[in-house]
């Protein structure tokens, strides 16, 4: 069996301890207010084709979840929950001619806890102005 290991691949704007709201789920998104040059700004992060999500509040969290993670966008690679998920679901997507390819992803976010998903792909929302309404 391999290890599981975390390659980092996104990383916020500013750190999450200095988030001006805390970091919310929002169907497939993870979205974040921050204060930059004494504006308000916003930003997320955006996953495709998603086909399990795990949130953990912060106190429940192990260092396995925040170490890399913090503040960082990680795929996990070989992955248990991906492999879980696969093999319960791979009848179904023979049966449908259904093909994706599935990553683990997580981050870490102060006060929030840990976000993963298992997705096709993310993408990061363009920083905007203003606050989430």
């Amino acid at each position: 069996m391999s290890v599981s290991t975390k390659k980092a691949i996104y990383q916020t704007p500013v750190p999450s301890t200095e988030f001006s709201i805390e970091a919310v789920l929002c169907a497939n998104v993870v979205r974040f207010g921050y204060q930059m040059d004494g504006s308000d700004r916003r930003s997320g992060l955006r996953f495709k084709r998603v086909k399990a999500t795990r949130t953990r509040a912060e106190s429940a969290c192990m260092a396995w979840h925040i170490d890399d993670a913090y503040d960082t966008l990680v795929e996990v690679e070989n992955s248990p929950w991906v492999d879980e998920v696969q093999a319960e679901t791979a009848d179904r997507q023979r049966r449908l001619g259904e093909t994706w390819t599935m990553h683990h992803y997580m981050i870490y976010l102060d006060s929030a806890g840990c976000f993963e998903f298992l997705a096709e792909s993310w993408e990061a929302l363009p920083e905007a102005s203003g606050t989430w309404t």
